[in-house]
C-alpha cells in the first residue's frame, strides 16, 4: 500500500522527550484542527480599502482556497492549517503592500511554500510550490532543492526594508521538532533562499525568538529569549548586545519614534509582560514596564503571542490580544493603553482543535502606512480582515 507523509500528528509537542519539554513548559501535543468552515462573518465585506473605522472581511480571501495540493507523497493541502495555527508569524512586505505568510515545522507541516496577501488586490495567493518534504525522519536544516525547511517560525521572521528580504531564524524544525539557530535570507523580489552562515557569534537554539528590523540602525534586533542581539545585513555578521531574558511566549515591534524596542505578552508569567529596551542611547538597556502599563494594557499583556504593529499615522503601537473586537493602542510617554472597538471583530481561531483557542497571532496582524490600514490573517479557513482606526485626536 502506498504511504503519505502528513497522515499523523507526532505525540510530543516540538518532537522531543517529555522530559526536556517540561524545561520549556510544553505539554501536549498540536492537535488536529477542525476542517470545518469558518462562521458567518459580522463585520461588513469589502473589496476595497475601507474609508471609514471598523473591522472589514475580505470575500474570498481564506488561505484554504490557495493552499498547495495534496500529492502521493504529502498531504498538502490537508496540512496546511498549520502554516497559520502552528506557531507561525508573517512580515509586511511594505514596497509591494503584502502580508508575507510563511511557516510550518515539526510534525505538523512539512510544507515551505510562500503565501501572501496583496492589499492591492486584497486576494491571497500561493507564490510557489512547496519543496520536496523532509522524508529523512532527522531535523534537517535545508531541503534538497537547497531551501530551508519548514518550522514554526514564532516571531522571528521581519521585513529588512533596506536590502528587500525576510530575515528568518530558527525556529522549530520539521520533522522532529528540535529548535535550529541558523539564519536565512529571502530575497523578495526573484524568491531566492539564501543560508546567510553569519560571523560573530550564533544566538541560540531557544523556544520563542522575538525579531524585528530597525530602521534607525539598519540592522535586526532578535532577542533569543536568553540574550539580545544584532544582526547586520550588509556584514553578515551579529553582535551579542547583553543578557536580556525574556518568556518565550511574547512578540516583539520597534517603535520607531519613542526608539523602544517593545517586547509583549505572556504576563503573570515569569519573564512575561511588556519589556522595553531602549534604542537611544546605544546601550540597549530593558526596562520592565508591566507594573505601569498593566493598569490599562492588561488583556494585551497577558496574550500569548499577541499581534503588534507600529501605526505611523497615530503613532502608536497597537495590540490586538488574539480575540475579540478591540485593539490597544500604547502610549510609550504615558506606558498607558487606550482602546478602540468595532463591532464585527475576526472570528475565534481554533488553532488547538477546540473553539476559543490560539498559538499566536505574532506578524499577521500587520500596519501597512501607504494604505493606512491593517491587515489581520488568523485562521486558514476565515477570510482576512482589514481594520481602519479613528484618526488620531
Amino acid at each position: 500500500m502506498s504511504f503519505r507523509f502528513g497522515a499523523f500528528r507526532a505525540l510530543g509537542a516540538f518532537g522531543l522527550p517529555v522530559a526536556v519539554l517540561a524545561v520549556f513548559g510544553f505539554c501536549g501535543a498540536q492537535q488536529q484542527q477542525p476542517a470545518n468552515q469558518a462562521p458567518a462573518n459580522q463585520a461588513p465585506a469589502t473589496a476595497e480599502i475601507p474609508k471609514t473605522p471598523g473591522w472589514y472581511a475580505v470575500p474570498g480571501s481564506a488561505l484554504e482556497s490557495v493552499c498547495a495540493p495534496n500529492t502521493e507523497k504529502y498531504d498538502f493541502h490537508d496540512n496546511c492549517r498549520y502554516v497559520i495555527a502552528a506557531w507561525n508569524s508573517a512580515i509586511t512586505d511594505t514596497r509591494r503592500d503584502r502580508l508575507i505568510i510563511w511557516g510550518g515545522g515539526h510534525a505538523d507541516y512539512a510544507g515551505n511554500e510562500i503565501y501572501a496577501f496583496d492589499l492591492n488586490t486584497l486576494k491571497m495567493q500561493r507564490l510557489n510550490d512547496p519543496s520536496p518534504v523532509n522524508d529523512t525522519g532527522k531535523c534537517v536544516e535545508t531541503l534538497t532543492d537547497g531551501k530551508p525547511n519548514s518550522r514554526h517560525t514564532y516571531a522571528a521572521i521581519t521585513y529588512m526594508d533596506n536590502v528587500d528580504r525576510m530575515f528568518v531564524f530558527g525556529g522549530s524544525l520539521n520533522e522532529c521538532g528540535y529548535f535550529g539557530n541558523s539564519t536565512w535570507t529571502l530575497d523578495l523580489a526573484t524568491l531566492q533562499w539564501t543560508n546567510m552562515n553569519p560571523t560573530g557569534g550564533k544566538p541560540g537554539a531557544l523556544p520563542g525568538p522575538v525579531a524585528d528590523y530597525d530602521p534607525l540602525s539598519k540592522t535586526v534586533l532578535l532577542d533569543d529569549s536568553s540574550d539580545l542581539w544584532q544582526y547586520d545585513y550588509a556584514a553578515n555578521s551579529y553582535k551579542r548586545l547583553g543578557g536580556r531574558a525574556i518568556n518565550y511566549h511574547m512578540n516583539g515591534v520597534i517603535d520607531p519614534k519613542h526608539k523602544f524596542f517593545l517586547i509583549v505578552g505572556a504576563g503573570g508569567s515569569e519573564g512575561g509582560g511588556l519589556k522595553a529596551i531602549s534604542l537611544d542611547s546605544g546601550k540597549y538597556g530593558m526596562q520592565d514596564w508591566t507594573g505601569h502599563a498593566g493598569k490599562t494594557c492588561g488583556p494585551l499583556l497577558t496574550a500569548n503571542y499577541p499581534g503588534l504593529a507600529y501605526d505611523s499615522a497615530i503613532d502608536r503601537v497597537v495590540g490586538w490580544p488574539n480575540f475579540g473586537d478591540t485593539v490597544y493602542l500604547f502610549d510609550p510617554d504615558t506606558r498607558t493603553c487606550t482602546t478602540q472597538t468595532f463591532p464585527g471583530g475576526p472570528p475565534d481561531s481554533s488553532h488547538q482543535g477546540s473553539d476559543h483557542s490560539t498559538n499566536g497571532t505574532y506578524g499577521r496582524f500587520a500596519y501597512f502606512p501607504s494604505k493606512d490600514v491593517f491587515v489581520l490573517v488568523n485562521q486558514w479557513n476565515h477570510n482576512a480582515y482589514l481594520l481602519k482606526l479613528n484618526p488620531a485626536k
